[in-house]
């Protein structure tokens, strides 16, 4: 029987994604730790409306809810930048006292909420820890100090001073808040935040991931698709994030690409929807019979395991597909001023216009050794976005954090069902 926890660790989650993240690490800390130390979990759903709060409620696992000071109506991401300071700066009189509590933090994303609560526990000499879970290679390239970031640096270190904002003191960018280790997916992702100047990154993987390289049967495909090479589209969630030119582009790419399936009769189309999309923007695809559209609450994978290709802009799903023996093709059509971060990989196809899409897709749609060349190019580009060890991830990460805080772990492997509290 284990005892009492003596230490406790706060685990904070934006969204799902983190959920399948931090979960097992806090599991495996607790575990590892012999029951020494134990956790709670945050919810950011008051301020991103993310499903957070459903999601750990499934799991199992103590959480409550990182209060606002007043309820928001929409995300903090939808209010205007005046709005969300308003909110940010009243609501960290009942934030900032929420990290006293424990005896460090561990976080996903790191946006000002967070940063809150990592400050706090920073100024108390406490460890806090980051686990990452997207991919942000384009930083390879886009990472760059122009005027335009030396400038929002000094108006951050004014507004700090002047409105004793102690969350506004480090870059908007991510993973740029100080924590004593920063567990990314793979080195792609590695690379890309030590070229932009963050500390203490460990290339574990990440237990989000974990799933793809599991042994798993091929599931059926729903009848319509029978005897069609099935092209699953997976659109981000532009509009959310406030991309409002990007989220019109993907619209105009999505409809040139129903459209191609359309004039062909060997094609069928399957969106599954973002889970943070929203999917009335497609509601037109609803009447045609060679387009099948998904909610967000599909698994992922089994539709992946569907379809034969996968095409997203620029989705980690792509790298997802190919794991999951599934080629990937990057869209970027329309023409856009940004430059698609999957070029910079070199083996994923990046299609410029709809006409170069059709080629492709006629070409490896009607000769396998074409579909499985391209699938085993992109399953070389794979290996550095995605950690060798990511099936264990949580067991190491779980040791390191033991480590960093001086806290002696188990030697034997951990189950990843193991408790905390």
């Amino acid at each position: 029987m284990n005892p009492e926890p003596d230490t406790r660790l706060l685990y904070i989650c934006e969204n799902r994604h983190e959920v399948a993240s931090l979960v097992p690490v806090a599991r495996a800390v607790a575990a590892l730790s012999g029951g020494h130390v134990g956790f709670e979990f945050g919810s950011l759903d008051p301020y991103y409306f993310q499903g957070v709060d459903q999601a750990l409620e499934a799991a199992g696992v103590p959480h409550f809810a990182i209060p606002t000071a007043w309820p928001l109506g929409k995300p903090l991401t939808a209010l205007s930048q005046a709005q969300a300071l308003r909110v940010l700066l009243r609501s960290q009189k009942v934030v900032v006292p929420i990290a006293r509590r424990y005896d460090g933090i561990v976080c996903g994303v790191d946006p000002f909420v967070v940063r809150m609560l990592l400050f706090e526990a920073q100024r108390l000499g406490r460890p806090t820890f980051q686990v990452f879970n997207a991919h942000l290679f384009e930083l390879l390239t886009t990472h760059r100090r122009s005027l335009g970031q030396a400038v929002r640096a000094r108006l951050r270190a004014f507004l700090c001073r002047a409105l004793g904002a102690e969350f506004l003191r480090a870059p908007g960018t991510v993973c740029q808040s100080g924590c004593r280790r920063v567990f990314v997916m793979g080195q792609l992702t590695g690379r890309a935040l030590e070229a932009a100047g963050v500390a203490n990154v460990r290339v574990t993987g990440v237990p989000r991931f974990s799933h793809l390289f599991a042994p798993g049967d091929e599931p059926e495909r729903p009848p319509r698709w029978q005897g069609k090479f099935a092209l699953l589209y997976l659109p981000g969630a532009c509009a959310w994030h406030g991309y409002l030119a990007e989220h019109h582009r993907q619209q105009q790419q999505l409809r040139q690409i129903a459209d191609m399936v359309a004039r062909a009769s060997d094609y069928h189309l399957v969106v599954k929807n973002h889970p943070r999309e929203d999917p009335d923007y497609y509601a037109w695809l609803s009447p045609l019979d060679y387009a099948t559209f998904l909610p967000a609450t599909v698994d992922l994978n089994t539709v992946i395991r569907q379809c034969d290709v996968t095409l997203s802009t620029h989705s980690t799903a792509i790298g997802e597909s190919v794991v999951l023996k599934r080629p990937s093709i990057a869209v970027d059509f329309p023409a856009a001023a940004h430059r698609n971060p999957w070029r910079d990989l070199g083996q994923f196809p990046v299609m410029e216009s709809i006409e170069q899409l059709r080629q492709v897709l006629d070409t490896i749609s009607r000769n396998r050794g074409e579909y499985d060349a391209l699938l085993a190019r992109e399953e070389v580009a794979v290996q550095d976005l995605f950690a060798p060890g990511t099936p264990h991830a949580a067991e190491a990460i779980a040791r390191e954090i033991l480590q960093v805080m001086g806290v002696a772990a188990a030697p034997a492997a951990i189950s990843p069902e193991g408790e905390g509290r």
